[in-house]
């Protein structure tokens, strides 16, 4: 009966200010927790009644806002459907005019706000967009740290409102037109020390930074610089720290944003945060997640390796039961595998997690495929290719898992045994050593109703076998020296100082060693095909008489004296000429050694200037490096000669 007694009073005298205030405070006082009593309010028109008091007594002080913005409070909370009549009562237009009216006054803001977050739901919140409640809200937001409860109140009600626009361009426009992200932002430059503000309102930049245009006007006002800070001050407080990599990784999904993300240092705060809650999941995957976004990009992923690289390491590390979190894990360390430099960096110390994973996790379908997908994307550069195989046993976790003839993970595991086959000799002379090629052809046979899977093997046995590489097609990244990273900053080695010294480039190195078919010109049989090329060790340069199966001939690197580009009869020692065919002296070149001097001929100028350059680079790297080359005094006698006997 009280309920229905205290609506008659207020529908009797809705003129007495004094009289409504009271009532409202006693039905407060009834609604609290008891759903009953606020269903017998809605059955009264009691909300109705109290919003026609506040559009009557608008110049009211506190007590009053206060009892009749908390009764609607208290209607909202007991049930969904009572918020929506109020709102259908246009009860949101109330409450801006209300905050229009009393913007100054916490209380009033706090519990207003508080209605607001009730009223705005998916079906809601454009009416209310569209009644200026951003406009209503700013001037708060600019109150000091006095004001706190008011302050995080707006924030809560902005965050909200964001959440459901965030995919709606036409509800974004209203917080860019009437400049709610600015106002944010500014409220976190201005409380960037004050926890318990600038956590809800990072939570708010957060939704305000799926939209583009937003997202970069933030990082323009300088956001990202203020949350550098606060996650060095505000170390201790993890769920603010959440909050910040929560927005850091929003932003980072807009490119526009990565350089000014990698200039600020953010990254480097991100990574000790991380590394400091590393047991913690939410934080963790929020790092991984920004970070991989920002490593993307080879530039900022080289200038970025030394943070980065150690910490994911360490909390795939952490994390090896995890199956959620070793996903995770796989994308961003994925990540790192774009740039040559740090896919280096990373692969043997990545490769063995990897292993450890995948005999871990050995009945886990999704995450072994997710591992050798990261293996197929880290293979891709051949210098971390050779280090990941050679230098660990990553390789016979994957033959085993070829071996076992799974249907779900077959295609990606000769993925990953085509990408080893195209990297490097060294890798093909290990996959030939370990039998790899008869594990594929017993493959081969299982799969053998499947086309694309036998055209495959095909394609890595094939890879495997040819060692050759066509110096045309040689295409070695030329970084320049600052683009490398030092392994030893990243690991913590102690590295032993190496004089200085002319050491031959691996373009070079690699053109020599895997050689090609040209011609030697023999005084008597004429131009014979010949397979040159130079040893391993670069101590031997190697040629055959013929290519069906002569025996190899050689001179030692530390006895060649000069290479000559041309034809010239007077370099021989013996007698001059050719009884058959003369050398192209524009093809031609000259291996002048200390007992012989042996012309080559090659098919084009081009490739024979390349030979030129290439054992002449040679020599001079053995004269710097190995102290046992090629200097010679007047007479023709090689200095080391004496000093051996």
């Amino acid at each position: 009966w009280g309920v229905q007694v205290v609506a008659k009073i207020m529908s009797t005298y809705p003129e007495r200010a004094d009289v409504i205030e009271k009532a409202c405070y006693a039905l407060r006082g009834l609604s609290i927790k008891n759903q009953v009593n606020c269903g017998l309010m809605h059955r009264y028109d009691i909300h109705k009644m109290t919003l026609d008091a506040m559009a009557q007594h608008s110049t009211e002080g506190t007590r009053f806002w206060v009892n009749t913005v908390r009764l609607l409070l208290n209607m909202c909370k007991a049930g969904k459907q009572y918020a929506e009549d109020i709102q259908r009562a246009e009860g949101d237009m109330r409450i801006i005019e209300v905050i229009y009216a009393n913007t100054e006054d916490d209380a009033v803001v706090k519990f207003c706000c508080r209605v607001l977050e009730r009223l705005a739901t998916r079906s809601t919140y454009m009416s209310i967009l569209e009644n200026s409640v951003i406009h209503a809200l700013n001037p708060a937001l600019s109150r000091g740290e006095e004001h706190a409860e008011s302050v995080v109140a707006v924030m809560k009600v902005i965050d909200r409102l964001a959440q459901f626009s965030r995919t709606n361009s036409e509800a974004m426009g209203i917080f860019i037109a009437e400049n709610a992200h600015k106002a944010v932002v500014s409220c976190v430059k201005e409380h960037r020390s004050n926890a318990s503000i600038l956590a809800p309102a990072i939570e708010c930049l957060c939704q305000l930074s799926h939209d583009h245009h937003c997202s970069s006007t933030i990082v323009r006002l300088g956001v990202v610089e203020v949350v550098r800070d606060a996650l060095e001050e505000l170390a201790y407080d993890e769920a603010f720290c959440l909050s910040a990599l929560n927005l850091l990784d929003r932003l980072a999904f807009n490119s526009s944003n990565i350089t000014a993300i990698v200039e600020s240092g953010v990254i480097h705060e991100a990574t000790e945060t991380a590394l400091t809650y590393i047991d913690s999941v939410g934080i963790v995957s929020r790092y991984l997640s920004s970070s991989s976004r920002v490593c993307s990009f080879k530039n900022t992923a080289i200038r970025l390796a030394p943070d980065v690289i150690p910490a994911m390491i360490k909390i795939m590390g952490n994390f090896l039961d995890d199956q959620t979190m070793l996903l995770a894990s796989f994308a961003a360390l994925g990540s790192l595998t774009f740039s040559p430099q740090t896919a280096v960096l990373v692969a043997q110390k990545s490769s063995e997690l990897t292993q450890k994973t995948m005999k871990q996790h050995i009945r886990d379908k999704q995450l072994q495929k997710a591992a050798l997908e990261y293996l197929s994307s880290l293979f891709l550069q051949p210098k971390a290719a050779e280090d990941a195989i050679l230098k660990t046993t990553i390789m016979p976790t994957v033959v085993q898992i070829l071996k076992a003839h799974d249907d779900v993970l077959i295609e990606n595991v000769l993925n990953v045994l085509q990408h080893a086959s195209m990297s490097t000799n060294s890798v093909k002379t290990y996959m030939k050593e370990h039998s790899i090629i008869q594990d594929l052809k017993d493959a081969k046979i299982k799969f053998g109703t499947v086309p694309s899977l036998v055209e495959q093997i095909d394609v890595i046995i094939e890879s495997i076998l040819t060692p050759k590489i066509d110096p045309n097609e040689l295409n070695f990244a030329q970084a320049k020296k600052e683009d490398y990273v030092d392994t030893a900053k990243i690991w913590k080695e102690e590295k032993k100082n190496v004089e200085k010294g002319y050491v031959i480039s691996n373009k070079l190195k690699n053109f020599l060693i895997a050689g090609m078919e040209i011609k030697i010109h023999h005084k008597k049989h004429g131009p014979i095909d010949t397979h040159l090329h130079v040893s391993k060790n670069l101590k031997n340069i190697v040629w055959t008489k013929g290519l069906a199966g002569a025996k190899a001939k050689g001179m030692g690197t530390w006895r060649m004296r000069r290479v000559r580009a041309g034809y010239n009869k007077e370099d021989f020692h013996k007698k001059a000429g050719f009884k058959t065919k003369i050398p192209m002296a524009d093809r031609c070149f000259l291996l002048m050694g200390e007992d012989a001097t042996i012309p080559f001929e090659c098919p084009t100028e081009p490739t024979r200037n390349r030979w030129v350059k290439a054992l002449e680079a040679l020599k001079l790297h053995h004269k710097e490096n190995r102290k046992l080359a090629t200097d010679y005094i007047t007479d023709g006698v090689y200095k080391g000669f004496q000093a051996r006997i």
